[in-house]
């Protein structure tokens, strides 16, 4: 599969599995991994899983610069699990395995409905991953990237659970650092997760490499221009998000990452009501804050930003 070889992760080669509808077992050992077969006797098609360690994959959630995100069984729990397995070009940095499992410990120890719950961490095949909980409701980037803008309320109700997540993260000391669409989850009564705390300072890694981790709609000034980051940056970045959640659009565009950057740091964003009159001037004023250049003039904490 191609999209497996270009993330690089490395698992075993599963021999046999059981037909999930009619149980019927299917020899899968000459296909290729996360590829579909069809059961002969019902015509049910399901992928080709693998094997990493304890975890059996099942199919591919997602995948960045950074690795991928699978769903897993846990088969020496009997649970379903979501795995982020970073790739094994990673692994071969001691700082980086050491700063990311003392990363992930730290934020496993966060318990909150508005935060994806770590459950553990370690490293297969030279692989660092991340073991999580499995939030089967969507993501707002795939929301967004139906081209309509989100309404209102709904939107309201998304910032509010992220920004409960934020701060019960900030409470005990930790920063996101890379508050996003995609990073932005839901369970399956809608309820909002934040995804992929004690990852975010990795991206580090990739830049330190010359590698291009997406465009960043969302990074606040400061952060793009190299300074000090705090609470009030992951603030700027949820304002982002919801910025492009109401409009439709993200606050800023650009051809390149650094057409994006440079556009945040010349202008300010065009206001919200300008591209959407309809919503209410509140808001507006809201998310005009939260992306205000200078972090001084942003919500000083998560408490005053919920009450407005």
């Amino acid at each position: 599969m191609a999209e497996h070889e270009a993330i690089d992760v490395i698992a075993d080669q599963v021999e046999k599995i059981a037909c999930r509808k009619c149980g019927r077992h299917l020899d899968v050992s000459k296909l290729p991994m996360f590829s579909k077969v069809e059961c002969p006797d019902c015509k049910t098609q399901q992928t080709v899983p693998a094997r990493l360690g304890q975890f059996l994959l099942l199919e591919v959630l997602g995948a960045g610069g950074m690795g991928a995100v699978y769903q897993a069984l846990d088969q020496s729990l009997g649970r379903y699990v979501a795995i982020k397995v970073m790739r094994r070009a990673m692994g071969e940095d001691p700082a980086f395995v050491e700063n990311f499992m003392r990363e992930a410990r730290a934020a496993a120890a966060l318990n909150h409905r508005n935060v994806v719950q770590i459950y553990s961490c370690g490293q297969e095949k030279g692989q660092p991953y991340i073991v999580m909980e499995l939030v089967s409701g969507g993501r707002l980037d795939e929301m967004i990237a139906q081209g309509n803008p989100i309404e209102e309320v709904r939107a309201l109700e998304i910032g509010i659970d992220v920004t409960e997540g934020l701060k019960a993260a900030n409470d005990v000391g930790l920063i996101h650092g890379d508050v996003k669409p995609a990073n932005i989850l839901f369970d399956k009564n809608g309820i909002a997760k934040v995804a992929d705390f004690g990852l975010a300072r990795f991206v580090a890694w990739q830049q330190d490499r010359g590698e291009v981790w997406g465009t960043p709609y969302y990074i606040a000034p400061e952060k793009a221009r190299g300074q000090k980051v705090d609470h009030r940056s992951d603030i700027y970045s949820l304002g982002a998000t919801l910025y492009h959640a109401l409009g439709a659009k993200p606050p800023f565009d650009g051809k390149t990452a650094t057409d994006v950057v440079l556009a945040r740091l010349k202008n300010p964003a065009i206001g919200l009501r300008v591209i959407r009159p309809s919503l209410q001037p509140e808001t507006a004023d809201v998310i005009a804050r939260t992306l205000e250049s200078d972090p001084f003039m942003r919500y000083p904490t998560y408490s005053s930003l919920l009450a407005d």
